[in-house]
């Protein structure tokens, strides 16, 4: 018979612990990933969308500066990347921003015409190489698992699976750098510093190469450690021609060096000139409280992505560095890294900071996290602070598997209330509308053109509570239309929201426009036309008064469109002689690019001028000759030229965009004798909005009475 000794068996007990935690630790990531693309089916299924993102784009705040349908970094990556992807000029899309990131991108949806793969992709890369980088630094498979796992489930990592943007693939080249920067530092072999440069080139050319330099430096320290200064001159032109070489498109139009220089350099102008101010030390704060201050609105908020384990990473990274007898804690292995924290957290203290830059700090404070807890008397212990913090991360990813309708509601509503219909679409249920997005989208206008619709406003009730875990879930709503001459009208309904492909939806109801609306529905208006009361000095002067004038419509398929840029400049002369004020060529372009549908007359504007005015009516005359424009008599708000401004302004408060531009009666004043007197002065149109539904019925959206506004006379002798 044959006996195992009691050493034997520990032995055999502690490689078998091993062995199932390294198991144990690669169904977990394995199953997180399967969970996180469950629970998100319709994003990696998701097909790129041409013609959209290119109306995004050319909508955007990009090519229209004052435009309101902001396109975010991800929309933008998208376009550029396709672009890039089709043979496009590096240097005319998002030119800010080097563009191999962007190649990625739009090396994925020609490869797989699903955008979204690109994250989900990156974030299996980075886990993989994070694995790699950690053997090296940590040198035992264990350590290595347990760290891997850890940042795999981390909320801010995890959060890049479904998104497209550059903070992963950054991470990745920085991560690919280390290693064979690593490789380098063990064999001094010059093949590793060649390609280490080639990881730094790359990295480079993901974002602005500012946050590079710290990159170069730590190269450069390994390097002069090694006293190999020779191979400082390899690193440094690998750096270099890989960043060059990003922008071979532009060299092949023909561009020189001299060029692509001058590129740069605007580059780095554009980021000085940002109205951004740095949010100093927001970062420590982000880490350790979850509370970073807005680089907009300067206000402290709490983030959506944040792990109570954060602090403890930050504390146990400090301890290392204070108390350990090696400053940089506990082999030269890992000083390259212990110098990038450093150096990246004093770089982030002092440029303006978005929580999404910790994506390329936060993994390396877990091996300093796993290395301490690892010196920890018993095994049992080290599996117990493990299991811990997997537990922090988990709970913290909870949002991010299982959403509520929140984000999806406030977006939807958001397009809603500024007319941005075709972008509602992909959150509408596929039952509740059977139209493509661009029809949904020029049908929906069309309506709010015919119902005269100039605003949107939707309220929810303030104890609003969205469910986690609830598939099916509705809310009460208040909707409210502001017409342009006959007030306001008001739905209240319920919208329904339901779970489809792992993503809330919302329902659809065309009479979510009010009663008997359809897309086959008519309308008619008719307006009794009021008029502001005056404003007349102690005297018996005439300060202000309404006058007759004209109103400017433009129908978007009868403008030629080699004219059309002139138009708008005669347009913006016609309002704006001096520069100084009135309509300008931008609030042009907003008014009828993104409210206009092809063959409807687009509202622009009041001219707030008299007519027979020489210079006026020479504009007015000019315009009369472009095709789609009409002159529509109205009145607008004349007032006396004083040395002061006692007499204010007219504002529609409620209405979309330039609210300067327009001038009815029912508007409010928000300044002066204007704003002082406005209820005495203000009238009320008389009339009738009414829906003719399909069915033959009739509907009264709005019915009033016409009131005429009351003169009033002040206190000012002329």
């Amino acid at each position: 018979m044959q006996y195992v000794s009691i050493s034997s068996f520990s032995i055999y007990q502690k490689t078998y612990m091993k062995r199932f935690f390294i198991f144990f630790c690669i169904v977990v990531i394995t199953t997180f990933i399967a969970m996180y693309c469950l629970n998100n089916t319709w994003i990696f299924q998701k097909q790129y969308d041409t013609s959209y993102w290119e109306d995004r784009y050319n909508t955007s705040q990009w090519i229209i500066p004052l435009s309101t349908r902001i396109i975010g970094d991800e929309g933008l990556y998208l376009h550029a990347g396709y672009q890039l992807a089709q043979g496009g000029n590096p240097t005319l899309i998002n030119a800010e921003t080097p563009p191999l990131g962007k190649y990625l991108v739009g090396l994925v949806i020609t490869a797989t015409d699903r955008p979204f793969l690109f994250g989900l992709i990156t974030y299996a890369l980075v886990i993989f190489l994070y694995y790699l980088l950690a053997k090296q630094i940590l040198k035992d498979s264990v350590l290595s698992i347990a760290a891997t796992t850890l940042v795999a489930v981390d909320p801010l990592i995890a959060s890049q699976i479904s998104i497209v943007a550059m903070d992963i693939p950054y991470l990745f080249f920085l991560l690919l750098f280390f290693i064979l920067l690593h490789t380098y530092d063990s064999t001094k072999k010059p093949l590793w510093i060649l390609t280490s440069g080639l990881a730094a080139g790359c990295f480079m050319a993901v974002k602005f190469p500012a946050f590079s330099i710290i990159l170069m430096l730590i190269g450069v320290f390994v390097i002069i450690k090694r006293f190999r200064l020779s191979h400082m001159f390899i690193f440094s032109i690998s750096m270099a021609s890989v960043y060059i070489a990003t922008y071979f498109r532009y060299f092949w139009s023909g561009h020189t060096l001299i060029e692509f220089l001058k590129v740069q350099k605007w580059m780095l102008h554009f980021y000085q000139i940002s109205d951004l101010h740095p949010n100093i030390g927001s970062i420590i704060s982000s880490v350790l409280l979850n509370r970073t201050q807005n680089l907009v609105t300067r206000q402290w908020e709490s983030g959506n992505i944040w792990s109570v384990l954060w602090p403890i990473l930050f504390g146990t990274f400090i301890f290392c560095l204070i108390k350990r007898k090696k400053v940089l804690f506990f082999s030269e292995k890992i000083t390259p890294i212990s110098l990038f924290l450093i150096c990246g957290l004093l770089f982030y203290s002092f440029v303006p900071f978005w929580n999404r830059y910790l994506v390329i700090l936060i993994p390396f404070f877990y091996l300093f996290f796993i290395k301490t807890i690892q010196q920890k008397p018993t095994q049992k212990i080290f599996y117990l602070i493990f299991s811990i913090a997997f537990l922090c991360n988990t709970i913290s990813c909870i949002p991010l598997l299982f959403s509520t309708p929140e984000s999806d509601f406030r977006q939807f509503t958001y397009d809603w209330e500024k007319g941005f219909f075709s972008d509602m679409h992909e959150r509408i249920a596929k039952n509740d509308v059977t139209d493509k997005r661009e029809n949904f989208g020029q049908l929906a206008k069309s309506l709010q053109s015919d119902l005269t619709i100039e605003s949107i406003s939707i309220h929810t009730p303030g104890d609003t509570h969205w469910k986690r875990f609830v598939p099916n879930q509705k809310l009460p709503i208040t909707i409210t239309y502001w017409t342009r001459e006959l007030g306001t009208y008001t739905v209240l309904t319920t919208i329904r929201t339901e779970k489809e492909n792992g993503r809330w939806v919302f329902h659809w109801d065309w009479n979510y426009f009010g009663e008997g609306v359809t897309p086959q529905s008519t309308f008619i208006t008719h307006v009794d036309h009021t008029d502001r009361g005056r404003i007349i000095s102690s005297n018996g002067v005439i300060l202000a008064k309404d006058r007759p004038g004209y109103a400017l419509t433009l129908t978007p398929n009868s403008v030629d469109s080699d004219g059309k840029e002139m138009l708008f400049k005669t347009i913006d002369l016609l309002h704006n002689p001096s520069k100084n004020d009135g309509l300008s060529y931008f609030d042009i372009q907003n008014r009828f690019i993104l409210y206009s549908t092809p063959d409807k007359p687009v509202f622009l504007s009041t001219i707030m001028k008299d007519p027979n005015d020489k210079e006026t009516a020479r504009l007015l005359t000019t315009l009369q000759n472009y095709s789609g424009l009409t002159l529509i008599p109205t009145t607008y708000r004349w007032k006396r030229q004083l040395n002061d401004d006692s007499i204010g302004q007219i504002v529609c408060n409620n209405f979309q965009l330039y609210n300067l531009y327009f001038y009815s009666p029912t508007c409010d004043g928000n300044s002066g004798w204007e704003l002082q007197h406005n209820e005495t002065l203000k009238g009320k149109n008389g009339g009738t909005l009414t829906v003719n539904s399909p069915d033959g019925k009739k509907h009264l959206l709005i019915e009033q009475q016409k009131k005429n506004g009351e003169d009033v006379i002040v206190d000012i002798f002329l």
